[in-house]
Formats: structure tokens, C-alpha cells, sequence
């Protein structure tokens, strides 16, 4: 099972030796993703695909079950590719040819239809989950970052109890709201 702590050169190790490759694979570093890790793998064949290595951050609310689950909704309606193989800390997907949107990308109105598009399918998309999810909520969010900054020390542990109460005020003054499938694999408000 893959820790958190392995270095790249480990994770690269663990990866080829992944059963599904057929020969050589060629792996490199892919840049990119706030809480994981992840990698191109070029088989003998020229084919492309991704590993996403991740493990479990409490504290952030990341739990892989709920990541790998929202891939495999988000790949049932069309908006990722879908995933081949999954274990605890792992995900492999095809590989999609593309580059980053710059700010001047999204003031096109072309790319924004693209992107609205892409939002409403996913958005849309409840019915195709089927793991269990973690909810996202940006005011507990926030008090648990909070939480953390003042057991941890921080050098703003003096400023985090305003920011809990800020998070709790804006908590309470959230009307109704219909829960989506969103980005960040669970839930969130529109």
C-alpha cells in the first residue's frame, strides 16, 4: 500500500510494476494537483495514461474512496475519462492531450460556453454517484482550517477565532440551496 511520505523515485518503482503494463513503461512527473500526486505512463504501445496517487487528509476532508468514486460519476456522464483500475491510494485513467487555461482563455466567449457547458453536465450529474461522498462546505472548511492553525501554532493564531466566527456568520445567512456534484467530489452549494 502506498504512504504518503514515498518519494517520487518509489512511487515510479510501484507504479511499473502495476500488472495491467505489457513491457516497458516510460514515467514522468505530472504537474499539477494540490493534494496527490501524478504521473504520465507511456506503455510499448504509445499509449498514454495517468496515475493519480493520493492518500487520506482528514483534516482537509480527502478520503480517496470518495475521490476514486466521484472519478468513476464524472466519467459516467462524460466530463472525465474514465477510470481503469483503482486501489486505496491509486487511480489510473486515460491520458487527455490538452494544455492549462490561461486568464485570457476565459474571457473568450467560445471557451466560457465550453466551460458553462461542462459545469451545467456536471452539475447535472448527481444521479451517476454511487460511492459513498464527503460532503464540502466551505464555512466548516474554513473553522477546521482555523482549528488547525490555532493547535498547530500559527503565527495568525490571534486572527483564527474571528475567522470562525466570520465562517459561522456566513454559515447562517446561507438561504436554501441545492446540493451538485461539483469539482471537488462531493456536494456544494449553486
Amino acid at each position: 500500500m502506498i504512504q504518503s511520505d514515498w518519494p517520487d523515485e518509489r512511487l515510479k518503482a510501484y507504479i511499473s510494476e502495476f500488472a495491467p503494463w505489457r513491457g516497458q513503461v516510460t514515467i514522468e512527473p505530472l504537474v499539477g494537483g494540490l493534494c496527490n500526486k501524478s504521473f504520465t505512463v507511456t506503455d510499448e504501445n504509445n499509449k498514454k495514461y495517468v496515475e493519480r496517487i493520493g492518500t487520506d487528509i482528514l483534516v482537509r476532508g480527502i478520503v480517496q474512496t470518495a475521490v476514486q468514486g466521484a472519478m468513476k460519476a464524472a466519467s459516467k456522464i462524460g466530463v472525465t475519462p474514465k477510470p481503469h483500475y483503482s486501489e486505496s491510494s491509486m487511480a489510473n485513467v486515460d491520458f487527455l492531450d490538452g494544455g492549462c487555461l490561461t486568464p485570457n482563455d476565459i474571457t473568450e466567449p467560445e471557451t466560457i460556453t465550453k466551460i458553462t457547458a461542462c459545469l451545467k453536465q456536471l452539475h447535472g450529474g448527481s444521479e451517476s454517484i454511487q460511492a459513498l461522498f464527503t460532503y464540502f462546505w466551505p464555512f466548516q472548511v474554513a473553522c477546521n482550517n482555523a482549528d488547525v492553525g490555532i493547535e498547530s501554532q500559527s503565527r495568525l493564531k490571534k486572527a483564527l477565532p474571528e475567522l470562525k466566527r466570520i465562517a459561522g456568520l456566513l454559515d447562517a445567512a446561507v438561504r436554501s440551496y441545492t446540493p451538485v456534484f461539483t469539482h471537488n467530489y462531493g456536494h456544494h452549494i449553486t
